[in-house]
């Protein structure tokens, strides 16, 4: 039975690194498509590519929080 669980857990920890590796391709594409929108985009395409980049920026920065969040509640088993 404990060897089922491990396998899931595996599994889920799997899956997380796939999602995210996927979205740092895709920020990557994004900020390589930027750059020609930019140079040859009309205004308005050259306006929601940086759109687009201030919402990747956002969710990076919530990620990145949840990441710090769970860190540091490790520690704090036990304590009020």
């Amino acid at each position: 039975m404990m060897y089922v669980t491990i396998q899931n857990a595996m599994r889920a920890m799997r899956g997380a690194m796939d999602a995210c590796d996927e979205f740092d391709a895709v920020t990557q594409t994004c900020i390589e498509n930027h750059e020609a929108i930019i140079l040859h985009g009309s205004s308005e395409m050259q306006t929601a590519s940086r759109m687009l980049l201030y919402s990747l920026a956002a969710e990076i920065v919530r990620r990145r929080a949840g990441m710090l969040s769970e860190t540091s509640d490790e520690g704090q088993e036990g304590k009020p």
